[in-house]
């Protein structure tokens, strides 16, 4: 690598030491502490993030900001009436954060593997600095989903109005109310993998079923257009391997296999498919996707912690963590040589500007 910012050096730092300690400290307060560690890490980062300076400049000028959605623009106006960008970047990081790991907690999975996986693997924490309110979306998206699984209709579609109001995709998850029943029935790995490839395939289809949708077929015309290229294959493809890798061990478990197993496989894996679905089209439109990709989080949890054997758990162990920490660097490394700048490596603190 050509330069990493010491900055995640140190982050990375902290997460080892909070897994460390959390050992000794009962109830999680350590990993609740560095949740607060990472909404200030990112609420008071500057020059990180692909559209930082974009929202620095709608909060230090008057543009009408009647194009971003009720809450986001909400914040946005927030800072610039106090003319303090970091109100608007730590209030989306606090939400975003908090509403990872209250998910986490609901779900029973809040502890060392989960928030290791949260702090370094893609689409997660680091993603999150470049697609600020998409992402305060996912997070209360992912509350809705542990809603949806515990049958609380109401909260649910509270939950998923609410992200749509930061982010007006999010309400495409309402659609998967009605097919609740389908996430809790188990599917072979065939079954899996020939989604992911009829999704890929099937994109034409998909487009003119959209182009009349109001508000998509704004977005259909973009894609036409061809303004977006191929993006985001590289994590696809590992993300995929994840997947594989967790089917093989979730095998070896099988007569353990529980009800909120099967639900976050099929979570994770219709996130692959919408991924694949829109892949050829850049990382614009697979973005529909990463709204289910963090129960990814949970089903790897919950494998692990059904792995009796300690030979396998050390093998499963030693693959997410090798996953992990490859995402968090090559995040670094890759964002050096975007068409769009160095998105990451150039983050300070607002206090060292």
């Amino acid at each position: 690598m050509e330069f990493i910012n010491y900055r995640y050096l140190i982050l990375l730092a902290f997460l080892f030491f909070s897994c460390a300690l959390n050992r000794v400290i009962p109830n999680n307060r350590v990993i609740l502490l560095f949740g607060f560690v990472l909404m200030c890490f990112s609420g008071f980062r500057y020059d990180a993030g692909i559209d930082y300076f974009n929202y620095e400049r709608f909060i230090f000028s008057n543009h009408n900001l009647f194009f971003i959605e009720p809450l986001g623009r909400y914040l946005l106006l927030k800072a610039r009436y106090y003319n303090e960008p970091w109100i608007f970047f730590f209030t989306t990081s606090a939400t975003y954060v908090a509403g990872m790991m209250y998910a986490l907690k609901r779900l029973n999975v809040l502890g060392n593997l989960s928030i290791f996986i949260f702090t370094t693997f893609a689409l997660m924490y680091i993603t999150s600095f470049g697609f600020v309110r998409q992402y305060v979306a996912l997070s209360l998206v992912f509350v809705a989903l542990t809603f949806l699984y515990d049958k609380k209709k109401y909260y649910f579609i509270i939950f998923v109005l609410l992200a749509s109001l930061m982010h007006i995709s999010a309400i495409i998850m309402l659609f998967l109310y009605p097919m609740r029943f389908l996430f809790l029935k188990n599917y072979s790995i065939v079954f899996h993998l020939s989604l992911m490839l009829i999704g890929y395939f099937s994109i034409d289809i998909i487009l003119k079923v959209l182009s009349v949708v109001p508000y998509f077929n704004y977005y259909v015309s973009y894609m036409l257009d061809g303004r977006f290229g191929t993006s985001g294959s590289k994590i696809f493809i590992t993300l995929l391997c994840v997947f594989l890798v967790n089917s093989f061990f979730q095998f070896l478990i099988k007569h353990k296999k529980t009800k909120l197993m099967t639900f976050s496989q099929n979570m994770f894996s219709l996130g692959l498919t919408i991924y694949s679905t829109f892949l050829t089209f850049g990382e614009a439109f697979v973005r529909l996707g990463y709204y289910l990709i963090p129960f990814m989080i949970v089903w790897t949890v919950l494998i692990y912690s059904e792995i009796s054997l300690k030979f396998s758990k050390m093998v499963y162990l030693s693959f997410i963590c090798f996953m992990g920490l490859s995402f968090y660097f090559s995040s670094l490394y890759f964002a050096q040589t975007s068409y769009r700048g160095d998105f990451l490596n150039n983050m300070i603190f607002i206090w060292e500007r």
